[in-house]
């Protein structure tokens, strides 16, 4: 289950930022005064393939892959993780991970967050039907 990081870094003129995670996923929401989400990221498939989309007002949506630093081989040091562009996103299957983890989440933030990811889908779902 996504569960609360307490105590979490805040930059000095951005929003109030929280950060929820659990072995899989991470979640960090940037709140207004009133508890509205300004932007989010929501990573996915930790530990394996790891994704994540990025919602902000101003740049809509990004979907991204996460280079783990990890690979290269040799005798290179490990890496600061990386986000890169990564196509189209399976939003359906996206929206069921968040909803295996979603349970201890603040509700108003579980339902923005859900809204915007289904705001996501049949925005792509849109995109596909004008393609054919």
């Amino acid at each position: 289950m996504l569960k609360e990081i307490r105590d979490v870094r805040q930059i000095a003129g951005e929003p109030l930022r929280r950060w929820f995670s659990s072995a899989t996923q991470d979640l960090v929401v940037w709140n207004d005064e009133h508890g509205s989400v300004l932007a989010f990221q929501f990573c996915y498939d930790k530990g394996s393939v790891e994704h994540a989309v990025r919602w902000d007002a101003e740049k809509g949506f990004r979907y991204l892959k996460v280079d783990d630093g990890e690979s290269g081989g040799g005798l290179r040091y490990k890496a600061s993780p990386l986000l890169l562009a990564n196509g189209a996103p399976d939003v359906t299957y996206m929206l069921a991970c968040f909803g295996q983890n979603d349970a201890h989440l603040p509700e108003s933030i579980r339902m923005q967050i859900v809204g915007k990811l289904d705001e996501y889908r049949q925005m792509i779902s849109e995109t596909k039907n004008e393609k054919i």
